[in-house]
């Protein structure tokens, strides 16, 4: 399964890197918009794209909404900004607001890597 990090903190990227590969699950990384924008218009589906909202240059909210409509994959909005969170909730796969816990997004990551493999099964 491939996951997609979206986050312009490289020791955040780290921390989300290790518990993807904890998951069992191939993570591609991501600083900034731009660089999500050209890996989905080349081809790259990832099965689940962890999304920090505040990017530099094309930020996170316009990601959400391309990746949205141009692809399939489980979106999970990873965020500080705990006042922007709730406007996701009802559309984003799920939503943590930092600090998270290590052990919740674990558990959430490997639950929707799973059920993204059986409705891949169908």
């Amino acid at each position: 399964m491939k996951v997609l990090i979206v986050e312009d903190d490289a020791d955040m990227r780290r921390i989300l890197a290790e518990v993807v590969a904890s998951a069992n699950a191939e993570a591609e990384q991501a600083s900034d918009g731009e660089t999500v924008i050209h890996k989905i218009e080349n081809g790259y589906k990832p099965d689940l794209v962890l999304l920090d909202l505040h990017l530099p240059g094309v930020d996170g909210w316009e990601i959400f909404r391309m990746l949205r409509e141009k692809t399939s994959s489980k979106i999970a909005v990873v965020t500080a900004d705990v006042l922007a969170a709730p406007e996701f909730v009802k559309d984003a796969d799920a939503v943590f607001t930092k600090p998270f816990s290590l052990v919740e997004l674990l558990v959430k990551i490997k639950a929707m890597l799973v059920h993204g493999e059986k409705q891949g099964a169908k």
